[in-house]
């Protein structure tokens, strides 16, 4: 009989007992995946914050100030005026 914390979890009749091993897992690797995500976003957010200063993280947090994006040059970043 599966418990924990002191819980019958399969006396509630939701899933078959035989299930809980499979759900188990399942639970296990999905809370791992969102918390690696939540990681791997957070340091993301600092990179950019912190090594490449392009203003992505002040543009993620509400009370800091916005810089404008640096200038990027070649071809790439001329744009055409309206009419032309």
């Amino acid at each position: 009989m599966p418990r924990f914390y002191g819980i019958n979890y399969t006396a509630f009749g939701l899933v078959p007992a035989s299930l809980h091993d499979l759900l188990l897992s399942l639970h296990n690797f999905v809370y791992w995946a969102i918390v690696t995500t939540i990681a791997v976003h957070v340091l993301a957010a600092l990179k950019h914050g912190l090594i490449d200063r392009d203003g992505v993280l002040s543009g993620m947090l509400p009370f800091a100030k916005r810089r404008a994006a640096p200038a990027v040059s070649g071809s790439a970043s001329m744009s055409v005026k309206p009419g032309e």
